[in-house]
């Protein structure tokens, strides 16, 4: 089994958060692809991938991801042999499921904190304008008074 390792930078736009994870598996289930791992690295700015499959299969998914993109010049894929374990690639379909479920439990969390906000301010808003209601309608009396002494 001949198995790589791909660091691929950003180029004119950025490809953490954007899917771009999701498209280099895609990609590597149609080239045949056996073993499989990718990550978002800590610079935010590249996705590293570990690729193990037939010397055929490998080489053919590097050169389709340094075509990826749409750009004539492709994306500047920096590639080296690999001599480390790579978890096939059903596995990472299972861990890449589940990291992206947890995005999402973090964003429904963060939306709910969100909407608690923005209800604590809403209630504070309506709060605040009962209150000069409040005032005025104990104004009026005093108003209407005066209107009826004229």
């Amino acid at each position: 089994m001949k198995k790589v390792k791909l660091a691929i930078p950003e180029g004119d736009g950025p490809i953490q958060d954007a899917g771009f994870r999701l498209c280099l598996l895609k990609e590597a289930q149609k080239q045949s692809i056996t073993h499989f791992f990718a990550e978002n690295l800590p610079d935010k700015k590249t996705v590293e991938a570990l690729v193990g499959g037939s010397p055929h299969d490998v080489d053919r998914y590097t050169e389709t991801i340094k075509k990826l993109g749409g750009d004539p010049r492709g994306f500047n894929v920096d590639v080296k042999g690999y001599e480390g374990d790579i978890m096939k690639i059903n596995a990472f379909i299972g861990y890449l499921h589940t990291e992206q479920l947890m995005k999402g439990v973090d964003a429904v969390q963060g939306l709910g904190t969100t909407l608690e906000k923005v209800g604590r301010e809403f209630a504070q808003t309506i709060s605040d304008g009962f209150k000069h209601m409040d005032d005025r309608f104990d104004e009026m009396p005093k108003k209407v008074a005066q209107e009826l002494s004229k």
